[in-house]
C-alpha cells in the first residue's frame, strides 16, 4: 500500500495500470489456456473481461483529473510579479488591459481554451462509463461457448480503452504550458516593439494563429482517445462478432 500510495502521489497510478493491463493481455495471449494452470479459463467467464473493462473506466477517471488539473494549474495564475520583466506579466487585466480592445479580452480568449481542455478532461472520465454499460448488453447477449477468445479480446478492449484515455490525458499536460499560458508570456503591448502596428490588429492576428494550434494540437488529443473509444465500442456493438 505504501508503494501504491507513492506511486498514486507521482501521478504514475494510471500508466502504471495500463502497464499492467498490457502485461495480462501479453501473457495470455503468449500462454493460451496454460496460462498458470488453466485459471484463465477456469475463473469466472466474465472475470478478466470486467477486470479489464473496469481498470479502463478507472484509468479514464485517473486521465480526466490528471488532463484538468494540468489545465487548471497553467491558466489559474497566484503568482504576481514586481517588475514586467518578469513571466506572468499577462495574467491579469491590471496588466493586459488597456492595450486596446483585444487585450481587455485576452481573459475571455484563453478561457474558451481553457474550456475545450476541461471538456476533453470530462469526456476522458464520462466516455468509458458509458463503453461500459455496453459492456453488460454484450455480455447479455452473447454465449460463452468460445470463452478463450470472447475473453482475451474484451481484456485486450480493456487495455486499449485505458491506454488511449490516459495517452490523451498525457498528450494534454505537454501542451498546456505552451498552449493554455501562451498569452502569460507575451507581451500584450505590442505597439511598444513595432510602432508600425496596433495593439489590436496585431494581437487579433496572434489569437487567430495561435488559436488554430490550440485547436489542432487539441485535435489531436481528441483523436488519440476517440480512436481507442470507438474502436472498442464497435467491438462491443458489431453483431459480426458475437461469439454464439
Amino acid at each position: 500500500m505504501t508503494d501504491l500510495n507513492a506511486v498514486y502521489k507521482n501521478d504514475d497510478l494510471g500508466p502504471l495500470i495500463v502497464a499492467i493491463l498490457g502485461m495480462l493481455e501479453f501473457y495470455f495471449g503468449y500462454k493460451g489456456a496454460a496460462a498458470q494452470g488453466n485459471k484463465f479459463t477456469t475463473s469466472l467467464p466474465i472475470f478478466w473481461a470486467f477486470w479489464g473493462a473496469f481498470a479502463g473506466v478507472v484509468v479514464g477517471s485517473l486521465s480526466g483529473a490528471y488532463a484538468g488539473l494540468a489545465t487548471i494549474n497553467g491558466a489559474v495564475r497566484t503568482e504576481f510579479w514586481s517588475s514586467k520583466t518578469q513571466e506572468f506579466r499577462a495574467s491579469y487585466y491590471v496588466g493586459y488591459g488597456g492595450n486596446g480592445i483585444v487585450a481587455g479580452f485576452i481573459g475571455f480568449l484563453e478561457f474558451s481554451w481553457v474550456a475545450m481542455y476541461l471538456v476533453l478532461s470530462i469526456c476522458l472520465v464520462a466516455v468509458p462509463y458509458y463503453i461500459l454499460s455496453e459492456l453488460g448488453n454484450f455480455l447479455s447477449k452473447n454465449s460463452v461457448a468460445n470463452q478463450v477468445e470472447q475473453t482475451y479480446r474484451l481484456l485486450g478492449n480493456g487495455f486499449l480503452l485505458a491506454f488511449g484515455s490516459w495517452m490523451s490525458a498525457w498528450a494534454t499536460k505537454l501542451s498546456v504550458n505552451h498552449l493554455i499560458s501562451w498569452y502569460d508570456r507575451q507581451n500584450t503591448d505590442p505597439n511598444t516593439a513595432n510602432s508600425d502596428v496596433t495593439n489590436d490588429v496585431s494581437l487579433a492576428v496572434d489569437f487567430v494563429n495561435h488559436g488554430a494550434i490550440v485547436v489542432a494540437y487539441h485535435a489531436l488529443a481528441w483523436t488519440i482517445a476517440a480512436s481507442t473509444w470507438g474502436f472498442v465500442y464497435g467491438q462491443l456493438t458489431d453483431t459480426t462478432l458475437n461469439n454464439k
